[in-house]
């Protein structure tokens, strides 16, 4: 009897803790922005240029990526969310979500990102202030095992110069 009330206590457990009830969203593996390169200077207005390597970790065929700009860098913890988009409130604008392929595949829906972003003016934002340029980048495919969650999301943050021509 102690072995059965042993084994139905772990079980118990096991299963809350991987119930949906406690989901939230899993920390992976992120790239690197490689443009804008951290501290760069971004004038509003205009595009700047864009490149993101991403880490796929998880050997994806294509790698989902959602691109951001805010006034303080966020925190997996605080402003990811289950969707793996940032918490609304936690960024100042979205630019899109892009799908970057990998291994030579060709593009697919939605496409790649672009090669120059463009950076609308912020009427609330200074000259000269010091904003965050984030990615999260997703993986989709991760392989069964402790712990056997997927998908996974990944956050990168480069710090960037508003600057208004103005």
């Amino acid at each position: 009897m102690r072995f059965l009330t042993g084994t139905f206590t772990t079980l118990a457990l096991l299963a809350s803790a991987f119930s949906p009830a406690n989901a939230a969203p899993s920390q992976g593996a992120h790239g690197v922005t490689v443009r804008p390169a951290d501290g760069e200077t971004v004038v509003a207005g205009a595009p700047f240029p864009f490149e993101y390597a991403p880490a796929n970790a998880c050997h994806d065929g294509y790698t989902p990526i959602g691109v951001y700009i805010g006034r303080e860098a966020p925190s997996f913890e605080k402003d990811v969310q289950d969707n793996g988009h940032l918490r609304p409130g936690s960024f100042i604008f979205q630019f899109g979500d892009w799908l970057i392929p990998n291994f030579g595949l060709p593009p697919s829906q939605p496409p790649p990102p672009p090669p120059a972003i463009f950076l609308p003016e912020f009427p609330n934002v200074a000259n000269n202030t010091k904003l965050y340029f984030t990615v999260v980048e997703t993986s989709i495919n991760c392989p069964p095992g402790p712990p056997a969650v997927s998908p996974k999301y990944g956050l990168e943050t480069t710090s960037v110069v508003y600057v208004t021509l103005v």
